[in-house]
């Protein structure tokens, strides 16, 4: 990949991660991402992540857990229903690691473990406890 064309995010999700599947082979995880050194007036930072780095995105991670996104760059076009033509960057996502829970990660694994005392088996979306080796940095 071009490093010219990539680059990594540090921040929170800030928003609730949706999974679409436009049509049968294709799956579109989108999700916003406030960046660890943003500024008070800087808004949150909309990506996007395909087929299955979003559908493991989806799974594993929730709104309010700080990760590490690695991404590209991707120019868009399509022609709108009056034909003119429209256009607009995305963050395409390539790789996403857990750097710290939020609240509804913890709740959520705070329950599985839980259900793990009364035999229940766990789920695989939070099998993976979050190590040093998954920071990028």
């Amino acid at each position: 990949m071009s490093s010219l064309n990539s680059g990594s995010i540090v921040g929170n999700i800030v928003s609730d991660i949706t999974l679409k599947r436009p049509n049968d082979g294709l799956s579109v995880t989108e999700f916003r991402i406030a960046p660890s050194n943003a500024g008070d007036n800087d808004s949150p930072i909309p990506v996007v992540a395909y087929n299955g780095t979003g559908e493991g995105i989806q799974q594993r991670y929730n709104k309010g857990d700080l990760v590490a996104i690695q991404y590209r760059l991707r120019y868009v076009t399509w022609q709108d229903q009056e034909n003119n033509y429209r256009g607009r960057h995305e963050i395409v996502v390539t790789r996403c690691d857990m750097l710290r829970l939020g609240k509804i990660s913890t709740a959520q694994r705070a329950e599985q473990a839980a259900g793990m005392d009364q035999g229940a088996a766990p789920k695989a979306a939070f099998s993976q406890e979050p190590t040093a080796e998954v920071v990028p940095f």
